[in-house]
């Protein structure tokens, strides 16, 4: 085996199809018997052809600016991260393994999507930070989402998007969108509070009855599930007691229910037929130890310790700082009540069972911050079932 001495030698590597290269590396020693030290790969370029339609978008390799399309380049033989950009076409990244097995001057052909306005807002008062990433034939289309906002001009391809708005690193909508000449340009996108807090007032059909919630709180973000600080619910209720004169002795009962935080929850699935008007299934359940148990007299308030449930459906408009709804279900409370003695300013120890079902109609105001979402929902449907038609083009 030959000896290689000295103290700078050129190595040239020749591969047929390929761009000779040339190498300086420091002078070394390899004697018959001995095994050569690797001392560098030689790097393998390969001439690709980039086309585009329309031609003269530059072309990014590795961060590198090579020139502009319809021309062919040497690029290192592995992967490579492609971008091309035009000005009026949507910037595409893209990734390409550059195989050095196979023939040279390899094309790659891209075919530019032409940008148009598409403006975003959202409701209510603020901007979002607003994050944009292209699907299906989009997948390619690169979005720099560090400075976009929600409420400015964005110059994108017609095609389907997935949106996210952001406030800060708090998801406060997520959804698909089409941007396409069949529809308007400007699209405002509904905003679903992470922690909205409210004041929830319901007068039943029967004026007698009343329900409020104070500080509604939304757990887990789209899950449906919600709790209250405090419920309170106001019942007038006809109940049979057992005295000495009468044994079949009808009351009415004036029941204070009281449920606090974790023990009452609401829970709703549906989504929006309009921006401002959702539909949902409802489901609550509350549990109030009474008021008995916790040790507080209230004068003129009988006491109750009850399971109470609805379900039903629940329709409900969606704007800042007030709200209507309506809820059409049927009520269920169960439990033990006690009858507050005037005489004596306490409770009897008299247990009183309670056993109610009956529907309800019930008609409430949400009094809620300028955030807009009055209620956590698990949604069905990702936007409302009339929105696009709003959208449409008039012809």
């Amino acid at each position: 085996m030959p000896t290689i001495e000295g103290l700078m030698h050129q190595i040239i590597g020749i591969k047929a199809f390929y761009l000779s290269c040339l190498l300086l590396v420091p002078g070394i020693c390899i004697s018959s018997g001995q095994n050569p030290k690797k001392l560098n790969r030689v790097e393998v370029f390969k001439n690709f052809r980039f086309v585009t339609d329309p031609p003269g978008a530059e072309i990014w390799v590795d961060g590198k600016l090579l020139g502009l399309s319809n021309n062919t380049f040497s690029i290192p033989a592995q992967q490579q991260s492609i971008i091309i950009i035009k000005s009026g076409y949507a910037t595409e990244k893209f990734s390409v393994i550059v195989d050095e097995n196979k023939p040279a001057n390899e094309e790659i052909f891209r075919k530019l999507k032409k940008n148009y306005p598409f403006t975003i807002l959202n409701e209510g008062k603020g901007k979002y930070n607003l994050d944009v990433k292209g699907i299906d034939s989009l997948s390619d289309v690169y979005f720099d989402n560090e400075k976009r906002v929600s409420g400015q001009e964005n110059m994108l391809p017609y095609g389907r998007y997935r949106l996210k708005l952001k406030d800060k690193n708090h998801i406060v909508y997520r959804g698909r969108h089409i941007h396409s000449p069949n529809f308007k340009p400007v699209i405002t996108l509904p905003v679903y509070s992470r922690g909205s807090f409210n004041t929830l007032l319901l007068d039943y059909a029967d004026p007698d009855n009343m329900e409020a919630s104070f500080g509604q709180s939304q757990f887990f973000l789209g899950s449906g599930l919600s709790t209250s600080f405090l419920n309170v619910q106001y019942l007038h209720t006809e109940v049979k007691r057992s005295t000495v004169v009468n044994p079949e002795y009808v009351d009415t009962l004036a029941l204070l229910i009281p449920s606090i935080f974790l023990l009452n929850w609401d829970f709703r699935v549906g989504g929006s037929i309009f921006r401002y008007l959702d539909i949902c299934a409802l489901g609550r359940f509350k549990y109030s130890p009474g008021l008995k148990f916790l040790g507080v007299n209230i004068n003129g308030f009988d006491d109750a310790a009850a399971l109470t449930g609805f379900y039903g459906f629940e329709l409900s408009s969606r704007l800042p700082y007030f709200n209507l709804n309506i809820k059409v279900g049927n009520q269920i409370i169960e439990g033990k009540s006690f009858v507050f003695d005037k005489n004596s300013g306490d409770y009897l120890n008299e247990e009183i069972p309670i056993r109610i079902n009956w529907p309800i109609v019930s008609f409430g105001l949400v009094i809620n911050g300028p955030i807009d979402r009055a209620n956590n929902m698990l949604r069905l449907w990702k936007r409302p079932i009339l929105f696009e038609i709003s959208r449409k083009r008039s012809k």
